[in-house]
């Protein structure tokens, strides 16, 4: 899906009941963040990594990651 970005789905911790990508980067392999529910928003949201730095092509590639996956958890 993204040319810089891997996302990663996670195993589930006991009692969650959405899901929870890790988001790497292609290059290098480092952790930038975590996609995952944000109930009060109604949404996914990236929680990047402290540090981070993001150009907009990564940017609109995690959006429209967790733009499909809020479609898909509206959908269930």
């Amino acid at each position: 899906m993204s040319k810089w970005l891997d996302f990663r789905e996670q195993p589930r911790a006991a009692g969650l009941r959405t899901k929870l990508w890790s988001v790497f980067s292609k290059k290098g392999g480092g952790l930038l963040g975590t996609v995952g529910w944000y109930a009060t928003w109604r949404r996914h949201c990236f929680q990047p990594v402290e540090g981070c730095v993001f150009d907009p092509e990564c940017l609109r590639d995690i959006a429209a990651f967790m733009e499909q996956q809020t479609r898909e958890h509206r959908a269930k």
